[in-house]
């Protein structure tokens, strides 16, 4: 189950959905796919490319690189940098296998943000400009899966983020807020 959200340009909270079947219509309508590939599958299967879903986007991408990214630290606290708007040449799928992340799209109307966790898997078209945020205290796996022949190299797109535009530590707490949670109690 994956959380997607959208924002207006200045960063404001527009909207909330739950994205449970096969696929996200919102995810979906600003270019992004977006899938399950887990639900029973062992991540040593998904590594291997074993797993129905990762044939499939591996076979829509072509030829490509794929790289494992494992992603862990005791945070910055206070001094932990803004993610950056990234933008790259190739198509890019993410494959969790570990742990959550927040993708976040530019879109003409603003931004949508898909909160992805282990058993999730998002494609990104070339040149879509998106954050991606793995939080404070990041503890996530993925595979990375960039067309082509190069890896994955992208560039900053040099767009400003909005101030408002919730990094993921504080999307997830507003997401539980706003899902009527009590985040004591997801911690549990």
């Amino acid at each position: 189950m994956a959380a997607v959200a959208t924002f207006s340009p200045d960063g404001l909270w527009l909207s909330t959905s739950v994205c449970e079947g096969a696929t996200c219509p919102l995810a979906t309508s600003v270019g992004v796919r977006w899938g399950r590939w887990a639900d029973g599958a062992e991540p040593a299967e998904a590594q291997a490319g074993h797993a129905a879903a990762l044939v499939d986007l591996r076979r829509q991408l072509g030829p490509h690189v794929t790289e494992r990214v494992c992603l862990a630290g005791a945070g910055y606290g206070a001094a932990r940098p803004r993610p950056q708007e990234l933008a790259s040449t190739a198509a890019l799928a993410c494959v969790f296998l570990q742990g959550t992340a927040l993708l976040s799209v530019r879109t003409r109307e603003g931004f949508t943000s898909l909160l992805c966790e282990a058993g999730d898997w998002v494609l990104l078209p070339a040149g879509v400009p998106h954050v991606f945020d793995a939080g404070e205290a990041p503890d996530a796996s993925f595979l990375r899966l960039s067309a082509g022949g190069r890896g994955w190299f992208p560039e900053n797109t040099g767009m400003a983020l909005p101030c408002a535009l919730p990094v993921m530590d504080t999307f997830v707490e507003q997401l539980l807020h706003a899902l009527g949670e009590d985040i004591e109690d997801s911690e549990a």
